[in-house]
């Protein structure tokens, strides 16, 4: 690992505190995305940074972004006016799972939602064999949110679900300054088709910084249509990586707001 430039020292608070707050399970991963990012860092060279020419990253390092280290509660979450019974509603608060806010019909079978954290804990083969496996740590935006997301969100539709609707709201807010690292990892089980929207949503105007990744993994005949609906304060910061394994796919995105945004998407196709 080489020596992390002073520049990222408020990083590196955030990623002591949270390798203290992660379990056994979720300390070697973390560290791991850690070492990669004090070797890449942010993509701030002119030269042979082609990817980024025409993103400015300079918000990000120019200003004091901090995780809130205070677990936060929201009154009343925005509706997306998504109307299908076979709807999933997931809350994201600052980047954490808000189970009392999210909420899902009985009536779809096979669906399981819960933390990243508690999955790998847990022992689940397939969040161990696919969390970071489709990423490349060679972004540094990337390396980052590994070593950072607090808890993170995975979502599991079983086989031969048709018509699926998951809803996940992200929203930040707190203090001044505050940095959110959404983490979530889809499976998309044989035969399923899914609608995922992801809304981010700041709950005021103060300055933040979101640093999301999404991986989607879709299994056999499966399909997933992809919506991205953004309505963040002016001075807002937002870094977006979707990486998919996949093999039928549709996107449309609705952006207001943001002084800097970026958005990635990595398509890697099945062998079938």
């Amino acid at each position: 690992m080489t020596q992390l430039d002073a520049k990222y020292d408020k990083y590196e608070l955030d990623y002591d505190v949270a390798v203290a707050n992660s379990s056994e399970a979720m300390k070697e991963f973390k560290r791991n995305a850690w070492n990669s990012f004090c070797d890449v860092g942010m993509p701030i060279a002119r030269k042979g940074n082609e990817k980024w020419k025409y993103t400015n990253v300079g918000p990000v390092l120019n200003n004091e972004y901090r995780i809130d280290p205070q677990t936060r509660t929201i009154n009343q979450v925005q509706e997306l006016g998504f109307s299908s019974p076979l709807r999933i509603k997931v809350v994201m608060i600052n980047g954490k799972l808000s189970e009392e806010m999210s909420s899902q019909p009985d009536s779809i079978p096979g669906i399981m939602i819960t933390s990243l954290e508690k999955a790998l804990t847990a022992g689940s083969e397939f969040v161990k064999n696919n969390l970071s496996k489709h990423v490349s740590y060679s972004d540094g935006f990337v390396a980052l949110n590994s070593a950072l997301f607090d808890e993170g969100l995975y979502i599991e539709v079983g086989s031969n679900n048709p018509d699926i609707c998951v809803e996940v709201i992200n929203i930040t807010g707190g203090s001044e300054n505050v940095a959110s690292y959404p983490r979530l990892l889809l499976n998309v089980k044989d035969n399923a088709s899914v609608l995922l929207s992801e809304a981010f949503f700041s709950e005021g105007e103060q300055k933040h910084f979101t640093n999301a990744v999404t991986e989607v993994i879709l299994g056999r005949n499966s399909s997933l249509t992809h919506n991205r609906v953004m309505f963040e304060s002016m001075d807002s910061v937002h870094m977006k990586r979707v990486i998919l394994n996949l093999q039928r796919f549709q996107m449309g995105q609705i952006c207001l707001g943001m002084k800097c945004q970026c958005y990635l998407m990595v398509r890697k196709h099945l062998v079938t």
